[in-house]
């Protein structure tokens, strides 16, 4: 049986967590039959209803696809694009409502993006996004970095960007970034902080800046409004 230790976070999203590092790290690969509830149920010692709601949520995100009869398998949801940038001209505003900045276990996903031991800290700065003086936030962002910027962020002004303050502290230039795009339903806790239902499907943009030595720095989680932007994809 495998053991869940993350406390604090539900048992769901623990299980979620694990069955995407699976298919991130390449153990389960495209196409491939995951085990059915039951099974899964057994080797994590939960219910059926808590595995049910880890495969939703990922069938939500197109990482699996349930087929009738057949089981659940292993999908590619996203697009990759070789370089992908925001469409979120400077005259909109910048400005960023911090929710909070701690420290925190982070997940298995956060420290493989990141390149970090699994039993390490991160930071994690939650902030909302708006444009011009809209009252309505446009964007989600949750941001994680090495536990070493803690002390730097503590005293920043986190309602600027975020990108030339980490160069600055780390004396490095962030290089490029990879990005993955996802149309996601919010929680309703996210919905909550983005003025919409939880029906209303946003875009999940992950981002990882690398460092022009080539090493993870920042990953970026932006849930972005369908009102509020528009993307521009080159290759």
């Amino acid at each position: 049986m495998k053991q869940l230790t993350q406390r604090g976070l539900p048992l769901y999203y623990q299980i979620e967590e694990q069955l995407r590092t699976r298919i991130d790290s390449g153990e389960w690969t495209e196409g491939v039959r995951i085990p059915s509830e039951p099974e899964l149920a057994q080797t994590y010692g939960v219910s059926r209803a808590t595995i049910r709601q880890a495969i939703s949520n990922l069938e939500s995100s197109g990482f699996l696809r349930r087929k009738q009869g057949l089981g659940t398998f292993v999908s590619t949801p996203t697009f990759k694009g070789d370089y992908l940038r925001f469409f979120f001209p400077e005259e909109l505003g910048y400005r960023h409502s911090v929710l909070h900045c701690s420290l925190c276990e982070g997940t298995p996903s956060i420290h493989r993006l990141l390149q970090l031991p699994f039993d390490t800290q991160v930071v994690e700065l939650e902030r909302l996004r708006y444009f011009r003086d809209d009252t309505e936030p446009a964007v989600l962002e949750k941001s994680y970095m090495r536990a070493a910027l803690y002390p730097v962020l503590q005293s920043a002004d986190l309602s600027q960007k975020l990108y030339g303050l980490v160069e600055k502290a780390l004396g490095l230039s962030l290089f490029r970034s990879e990005n993955i795009i996802e149309p996601v339903l919010p929680t309703v806790e996210e919905a909550g902080y983005l003025h919409i239902t939880p029906a209303s499907p946003v875009l999940l943009i992950s981002r990882v800046a690398f460092s022009d030595k080539n090493e993870p720095v920042i990953l970026t989680k932006s849930l972005i409004r369908a009102d509020k932007c528009k993307l521009l994809v080159t290759s």
